[in-house]
């Protein structure tokens, strides 16, 4: 449950606001478990015939720093035949009988994951469909790494205003082959792109409603607008 005290104050006591609460969360994993010794074993394979052994064992050094810094030890990733898809239908019907709600009392689908298909139309209309959510409006929402919190703000709005009851937030991120890049030359470009090396792959589902307990505000992230200027000159410059 997500709560915010008010600004308002009666006394010394601050007055707790009345809009949200989460019913459930629920997730679904793909089966494929990869350590860190995993990944720098499928880098060693992947360069150890275009680097010297010097060059190779100075960056697998790297690797381990790193992986210790991030606090990274295991993530999950696809098997061969296994779809995003049926993750995240597994993770949608889950959070509805955990909340012990009925689908059709579902009107509002939020899909608050970067991996899609396809830009248009929203994806979440593929999982309204797959999920039976037949009186639930839907869209996507695109924020990267915020995407949640950004999609539970804009539920909480909603609800605050009763234009829906019942809010499902889907995330459904299968995007590792995609964004790890295991054909690195150098220190810098494995600083560039490591980050990629942390990422699991995994399906989550939220259900939230309209309540008279609690709230939920998502604040601003300064240091995102910080690093903008920083990703445009690192594009350009490839």
């Amino acid at each position: 449950m997500a709560r915010q005290y008010s600004p308002e104050t009666s006394g010394s006591a601050p007055r707790l606001r009345k809009i949200m609460k989460i019913l459930s969360i629920a997730y679904a994993l793909p089966s494929k478990k990869v350590s860190n010794e995993d990944l720098i074993a499928r880098f060693v394979e992947n360069n150890k015939d275009r680097l010297s052994s010097k060059e190779l064992q100075s960056l697998v050094e790297k690797m381990k720093r790193f992986f210790k810094m991030s606090g990274t030890m295991v993530r999950y990733h696809r098997k061969i035949g296994e779809r995003a898809l049926n993750f995240a239908i597994q993770a949608g019907n889950k959070a509805l009988k955990k909340a012990g709600v009925k689908r059709e009392d579902v009107d509002l689908l939020i899909y608050a994951g970067v991996g899609r298909g396809w830009m248009e139309p929203a994806t979440a209309n593929l999982f309204q469909g797959e999920l039976g959510l037949k009186s639930a409006t839907c869209f996507d929402v695109m924020d990267a790494c915020a995407s949640w919190i950004r999609s539970l703000d804009i539920a909480k709005s909603f609800l605050s205003q009763k234009i829906y009851k019942l809010v499902m937030i889907l995330n459904c991120e299968f995007n590792f082959n995609e964004y790890a890049n295991f054909d690195i030359k150098n220190n810098e470009e494995l600083e560039n792109s490591f980050s990629a090396f942390t990422i699991g792959e995994a399906a989550t589902a939220t259900i939230s409603l309209s309540t008279e307990q609690f709230t939920f505000a998502a604040p601003g992230v300064p240091l995102m607008a910080q690093l903008a200027p920083q990703l445009l000159a690192l594009s350009l410059s490839k």
